[in-house]
């Protein structure tokens, strides 16, 4: 047996002439397919390289509806995919491309909305619409005014008209005592004492009233 091979399973030195390790063998043996494939997880070089090619996407460029494909805004895909056909000189599997969609004939630089297009190895078809939507002068007003949603917040809570006038009423002799107490200290009135007015009030009256 000296001349054998061995192999060492699990700390046990195994004959290779062994059944069962004969089976271990064939079995590690099928897992290695000739070709690798995407449901084989021991890939293989070639397996690696086709992965790539299969999952490379190109940009092949943006193209108006308009006046590079020559088409109408009413184009169907199909037409459109049919144009690419003609339009687009080389395309791999995956490629895409982007086509602006005006907003009428008339106008075609201005664009309504952006769709992408992606080559399936045979032919174009749509994938999805882009969102090209811009802001509003409004909007973009707001977003400059570096308004918070706590400013907001603070401003909504602010009294209306209604309950100003609500706050207010009943309060006019405070208002009217403290412009008179005004009026009369910048007249060189004597100094008033404690008895002449209730701080605390006064106080509280004005905090009812903000």
């Amino acid at each position: 047996m000296s001349g054998q091979r061995q192999l060492n399973i699990n700390g046990t030195p195994v004959a290779v002439t062994d059944p069962t390790a004969r089976a271990m063998i064939a079995d590690i043996q099928a897992l290695i397919p000739s070709e690798a494939s995407e449901s084989n997880q021991l890939a293989d070089k070639d397996f690696v390289n086709s992965t790539v090619a299969t999952n490379t996407a190109t940009f092949r460029g943006t193209y108006n509806l308009v006046s590079d494909l020559g088409l109408t805004i009413t184009a169907t895909q199909q037409q459109i995919a049919a144009a690419l056909a003609t339009e687009v000189d080389e395309a791999d599997n995956n490629d895409y491309v982007y086509v602006q969609i005006p907003t009428s004939a008339s106008k075609p630089t201005e664009i309504a909305h952006i769709d992408r297009y992606k080559f399936n190895g045979t032919a174009w078809a749509f994938e999805y619409t882009l969102n090209n939507s811009g802001f509003t002068a409004d909007q973009w007003a707001a977003i400059n005014s570096y308004i918070t949603s706590d400013l907001v917040y603070k401003l909504q809570r602010l009294p209306d008209s209604n309950t100003l006038s609500t706050l207010l009423n009943g309060k006019q002799d405070t208002i009217s005592d403290l412009s008179a107490i005004r009026s009369g200290a910048q007249a060189g009135a004597t100094a008033l004492q404690p008895s002449d007015i209730s701080v605390g009030a006064v106080i509280t009256d004005i905090t009812t009233i903000l």
